[in-house]
């Protein structure tokens, strides 16, 4: 299973997810408050409510995962996720950034932690305790990643720049990276052994 190209291909593509979707928030909170003169507490709702649709959808994400569009749903929603971090330097009111905010709690339920487990655990039962240890190992460097890289870019160009290279990376190399991962086929089911008649 640590040699698995698809597995690797999940980690990778989760670690670039966490990183651009979910952290980059809080690696932006204090320049967002400086360059649109919201407040912190104001700023933050947007996110709280991100994670709130991220939990209330979660369920469907699961059923779509169990019914075998496992594959599209983590991919549409990486991508999505991807767009909608890209709108974020051209806001101009807080409901515009509330609103973003709240699209893209539905792509967290999408293509994050949850509906990545949800699919190893529908492919790859009952061997997918080593993989969904393997991806939670590797993207757990989604912060080390976001935080620094988002800080030099912030500090050498603009914090615009960097929301746009979180973005390219998410549509560039993590979608790609979701499709892969997840053009495996479920695990075939075992059929209980016949009676002799």
């Amino acid at each position: 299973m640590w040699k698995n190209p698809k597995v690797w291909s999940l980690a990778i593509a989760e670690t670039i997810a966490w990183a651009g979707i979910f952290y980059l928030f809080p690696a932006m909170l204090m320049r967002w408050e400086a360059y649109f003169g919201w407040s912190r507490v104001e700023l933050t709702f947007g996110f709280t409510g991100a994670l709130i649709i991220s939990a209330a959808t979660g369920v469907f994400a699961g059923r779509l995962i169990d019914r075998g569009h496992g594959r599209t749903l983590m991919t549409v929603s990486a991508f999505t996720g991807g767009l909608l971090i890209a709108m974020l330097p051209l806001l101009q009111h807080l409901w515009q950034f509330y609103l973003i905010w709240l699209l893209i709690g539905f792509t967290m339920a999408g293509c994050l932690y949850e509906p990545c487990f949800a699919f190893l655990t529908h492919v790859y039962y009952p061997k997918s305790k080593r993989p969904i240890i393997m991806i939670t190992l590797v993207a757990g460097f989604a912060g080390t990643l976001c935080f620094p890289l988002s800080s030099v870019i912030s500090n050498n160009i603009h914090w615009q720049a960097a929301v746009w290279v979180f973005s390219v990376l998410i549509c560039g190399l993590a979608v790609p990276l979701f499709w892969y991962g997840t053009s495996t086929p479920p695990a075939q089911k075992r059929s209980p052994p016949r009676r002799p008649s």
